[in-house]
């Protein structure tokens, strides 16, 4: 005979496994609202979400032209002085300038695959 506990937690089994299930089966689809907004406002449109706002791009053909095409344009970050002065040796926080793309070269350079190989495996394998 089973004890009374057991059958809570079966029901609890169950629901936690309906749920991962109806989870994975739906991982992936996205929302047909966005679609309808995209066929009725044109690709790009925005959301105003609480204090900011919401950039949707629902088009291959314009995620490509602005996100790689014009990424310099688009690339720049806010302004905060503050933390530009505790950060102004990392280049990762740089405005798309020849000061940049020298330190992002100088970076590919050493964190190839191949200098990684050759360099830090060997240090990494001594330790």
């Amino acid at each position: 005979m089973a004890q009374p506990g057991w059958y809570a937690f079966d029901l609890a089994a169950l629901l936690v496994g309906t749920y991962v299930l109806y989870f994975l089966y739906n991982f992936g689809s996205r929302d047909k609202r966005f679609k309808e907004w995209a066929d009725k406002y044109g690709s790009i449109y925005s959301l105003k979400i609480g204090a900011g706002t919401l950039i949707l791009l629902n088009d291959k053909r314009t995620v490509h032209h602005l996100l790689d095409k014009r990424s310099a344009i688009y690339s720049d970050r806010p302004k905060d002085q503050q933390m530009m002065t505790a950060l102004k040796e990392n280049f990762a926080f740089f405005d798309a300038n020849p000061a940049w793309r020298a330190a992002r070269k100088v970076a590919a350079h050493f964190l190839s695959p191949n200098n990684l190989d050759a360099t830090v495996m060997a240090v990494q394998e001594a330790e």
